[in-house]
């Protein structure tokens, strides 16, 4: 509904300084293979859950944030995002859907002045940038390493098909994810995540 960007609170909502009313803020534990390796317990290090939405079709999607800072999972990080990789996700994934790719999609986007501190080229060049917040929508945010970390017997078969078509659906378009491990999978199919890219 557009016309809640006019409510005063609305910045307030997107920026994190305050509580969506029924938000249940969690950071989620999964496991995963990365770049062919079993890395253990990784989490959202940057994302939190809100909770969940029903809209007007009576659909439930999820609602996270993306970069509002620290979780049990930053480790070392700062769990911010910057308003140049958070522009590049929000436009992916809107240009995914409307290609009709399956992906999460982006709610808002929302800049802020705190700065933090980013080395973009690991150059040791580092300089500060603005902190941003995404808010991303999805089914679910359940990822393949969701299960991995209670090492399921047969984790391949559940996925296999929304995954196929996902895969194929980026295939068609000559888009290259470049960082599809299983902490990076969704469960229901659809695009997670729209870090290094081609």
């Amino acid at each position: 509904d557009l016309t809640q960007i006019d409510r005063p609170d609305f910045a307030e909502y997107f920026c994190g300084n305050k509580l969506l009313p029924g938000a249940e803020p969690a950071a989620h534990c999964y496991c995963g293979h990365q770049f062919g390796y079993f890395s253990g317990q990784l989490g959202d290090g940057a994302a939190m859950y809100l909770g969940e939405v029903v809209n007007s079709r009576g659909e439930r999607w999820e609602l996270q944030f993306k970069g509002a800072g620290k979780t049990p999972y930053s480790r070392q990080a700062d769990g911010r995002k910057v308003l140049r990789s958070s522009l590049r996700e929000f436009l992916c994934s809107e240009a995914m859907y409307h290609l009709g790719v399956p992906t999460t999609r982006a709610g808002t986007c929302v800049t802020s002045d705190t700065r933090v501190v980013r080395d973009v080229f690991y150059g040791g060049n580092a300089i500060l940038e603005k902190a941003t917040i995404i808010t991303r929508i999805a089914p679910t945010f359940l990822r393949f390493g969701s299960f991995e970390i209670f090492k399921p017997v047969d984790a391949f078969t559940g996925g296999m098909h929304s995954t196929t078509h996902v895969l194929s659906s980026l295939g068609q378009l000559g888009w290259c994810h470049g960082v599809l491990n299983t902490d990076n999978m969704s469960v229901v199919g659809v695009t997670l995540d729209y870090g290094p890219f081609g």
